[in-house]
């Protein structure tokens, strides 16, 4: 009867925590319209509750069937069914659940002080005020290269004077998105090149776009319409690429050939976190959107106010050029980094939710055991008090259980955790699995949970009537 009613109310709770559980999956992670109860969802709750009905029902009954009644009556008295097996039963089941709750606790602690890191790591741009979009031009319409670079530099043109547009340019992937290309280098001056050595990010910009992004521009000039075909092959490095290739020297002036073409370095930028905010910046080479035009291209718009309120203008700008080409992914830069982080928000909830279960039942757990050896020790706190034990004293000796329980559990949990953990490394960022903090505060939330748990039973304990209790049982 408690399995079955115990289930159906999971039940209720699932179908009640379904909503809000969908608007928590991060869009590009799944379908949240996948998310549903089904049949089978509720034949494994129906299994689950027997199951549990069945073990935890069948175990202290046979345990009880195979005692010796000699045995039983001595170390029970005459609360035979709950003797000294019987209370270690209990007390293991109590720490197993803490020492369950300090795991999932620590791995969701770990988890957000990771996040909260990861949020505080400078991306090496200013995402605020940035509209993003992305486009593909046809190739059927445009295989000339002249052509997709004209189209490029008609659109920015006509968005830089927009109003309320500060400056507009295309990149061929943007920072945080995923994918993106990298090629082979070779430095003048640099040979052979090391085995293994590293292959930049390669990414085409058009004039305007460090000044869109808020990319600081360390040494030498920015990207010109000068740079066109026709014009010597011009390249921009980053900070990383700088000190791999030009370790202590300038890297102004020197060649470098990507691919099969030689280019000569006019400028260097900051580092900016490519891939994701958990890596560090790759080594990252820029090239002119005139010398090389890719038909796919993510366009980057600062503005004034707003970045969503200037989507009309980009679209209008990129239609006038032409009408038949669509824009696809519209959204602001800020958007991009945060749904970077949005896997890794999901996980730290979604472990944050477990670790609340976990110590809920815990702390019903402890509840339950210390609520109960209260009523089977009504009789010994009625003597101890008969013998002049203070309220006090009687406080002390309920809690002092359930601290016992609630140490053990912590201590076996954090063990666990530990081990744990160092599997899951990769989900960790600038946090180490031993983190002091973390420990230190699962160790606090545990006992105080204990602690808040004991508390009725034990003040209940103290109201005992010593008379009334030396006729107990």
């Amino acid at each position: 009867m408690l399995a079955v009613a115990g289930g159906g109310l999971g039940v209720l709770l699932a179908l009640w925590g379904l909503a809000p559980l969908k608007a928590l999956i991060p869009p590009d992670m799944s379908d949240g319209t996948a998310l549903r109860l089904d049949g089978r969802v509720l034949v494994f709750t129906a299994v689950i509750s027997l199951g549990s009905a069945l073990v935890f029902g069948l175990f202290p009954a046979l345990s009880l069937a195979d005692q010796d009644l000699n045995s039983v009556l001595k170390e029970g008295g005459r609360g035979a069914a709950s003797g000294a097996r019987s209370n270690r039963a209990r007390r293991l089941l109590v720490v197993s659940e803490i020492a369950l709750a300090a795991v999932l606790l620590t791995g969701a602690g770990l988890l957000t002080r990771s996040f909260y890191r990861l949020s505080d790591v400078p991306v090496g741009f200013n995402p605020q005020n940035v509209l993003s979009a992305q486009l593909t031009l046809p190739q059927a319409r445009y295989p000339d290269k002249n052509d997709r670079a004209l189209f490029v530099r008609q659109v920015t043109e006509r968005l830089s004077g927009s109003p309320g547009v500060s400056s507009a340019a295309v990149i061929s992937r943007l920072p945080l998105d995923p994918g993106g290309s990298t090629r082979s280098v070779e430095v003048q001056g640099r040979t052979p090149p090391p085995s293994g050595d590293v292959n930049p990010d390669y990414l085409v910009v058009s004039p305007a776009y460090f000044r869109s992004l808020g990319i600081p521009l360390l040494e030498g000039r920015d990207f010109t319409e000068r740079d066109d075909p026709n014009a010597p092959r011009v390249v921009i490095v980053n900070e990383a690429t700088a000190r791999h290739f030009w370790p202590g020297q300038d890297p102004l002036g020197r060649m470098i050939k990507v691919d099969e073409d030689w280019s000569q370095v006019v400028g260097v930028v900051g580092d900016v976190r490519q891939h994701s905010l958990a890596q560090q910046p790759p080594p990252s080479v820029y090239v002119p959107y005139a010398q090389d035009p890719w038909p796919f291209m993510s366009f980057v718009v600062r503005t004034k106010s707003d970045p969503v309120g200037a989507a009309p203008a980009l679209e209008t700008a990129i239609h006038s050029a032409d009408k038949d080409v669509p824009l696809y992914k519209v959204r602001a830069v800020s958007d991009v980094v945060a749904q970077s982080l949005s896997a890794r928000r999901w996980r730290m909830l979604l472990l944050s939710l477990f670790a609340l279960t976990a110590l809920t039942l815990s702390c019903l757990g402890i509840y339950g055991v210390t609520a109960y050896s209260v009523t089977q020790r009504t009789h010994e706190i009625g003597i101890r008090m008969t013998l002049g034990a203070q309220k006090r004293d009687v406080l002390r000796l309920v809690i002092a259980q359930g601290v016992k329980l609630a140490l053990a559990g912590v201590g076996v949990g954090l063990l666990a955790a530990l081990a744990v953990m160092r599997l899951a490394t990769s989900l960790l960022y600038g946090v180490d699995v031993a983190d002091p903090l973390t420990l230190a505060g699962v160790f606090v939330i545990l006992v105080g949970v204990t602690l808040m748990a004991c508390l009725v039973p034990a003040l209940r304990a103290t109201k005992v009537d010593p008379m009334a209790a030396l006729r107990y049982e």
